[in-house]
């Protein structure tokens, strides 16, 4: 099981985070999600008018997985504005996610269903080489230099065929287990308010039992 710790940088986002590691911790088995009880501060001198550097948000989340978390994956949640006006930068080592400017005027969709769509993108970053795309098209991987196109993927909550078919790839190479895959894609449902039926059928030599 992956253990992944949610870091609060600043206050509007304590309850999500608790909130969010709880459900998607009881949705799925794969992925362990925890949440770093103290909040966290920005460094002194850092100025939140201005958008902070994705970097320091990133040293402040592997420093603390370093001092109190070996081995677990950081996501560091914050309020503020990133540079590049980014809504998220993740690798193998450190996400950020911002949920500055998400309002009910910028979106219908609430921003647990953001953060828990962008969370899945992560985990399946893990595993899988999906590309990113700078021409939307309602698929978790859209750069969307519009701002207002994840909206477009957040009706979805699902990856675009050429993803899918990247996904499937992994899959047969054994990069990603089924578990794994199903439990990603029960977050997405998680983020789609949505209920389905995850089945993986038994045809060749890669699939794993599953889970019930």
């Amino acid at each position: 099981m992956k253990r992944i710790r949610l870091v609060v940088v600043g206050r509007s986002n304590d309850a999500n985070a608790y909130n969010l590691a709880n459900n998607l911790s009881s949705i799925q088995s794969e992925f362990d999600f925890s949440v770093h009880e103290e909040m966290m501060t920005l460094p002194e001198g850092i100025n939140t008018k201005r958008p902070v550097p994705v970097e320091t948000l990133e040293n402040l989340g592997q420093k603390l997985i370093a001092d109190k978390y070996p081995g677990e994956y950081p996501v560091v949640l914050c309020e503020c504005s990133l540079e590049g006006d980014l809504f998220s930068s993740y690798d193998d080592k450190v996400a950020v996610i911002t949920t500055h400017g998400w309002t009910r005027k910028f979106s219908p969709y609430p921003v647990q269903s953001y953060i828990a769509y962008t969370l899945a993108d992560v985990l399946m970053s893990f595993y899988a080489d999906t590309p990113v795309h700078y021409k939307t098209k309602g698929c978790l991987g859209d750069y969307c230099d519009n701002k207002k196109d994840i909206n477009i993927g957040l009706a979805k909550c699902d990856y675009c065929p050429e993803c899918r078919a990247l996904i499937l790839r992994a899959v047969a190479k054994g990069t990603i287990t089924l578990n794994q895959l199903a439990a990603i894609h029960k977050i997405l449902d998680f983020a789609a308010q949505r209920k389905t039926c995850f089945v993986l059928m038994p045809f060749d030599k890669y699939t794993a039992p599953l889970e019930e």
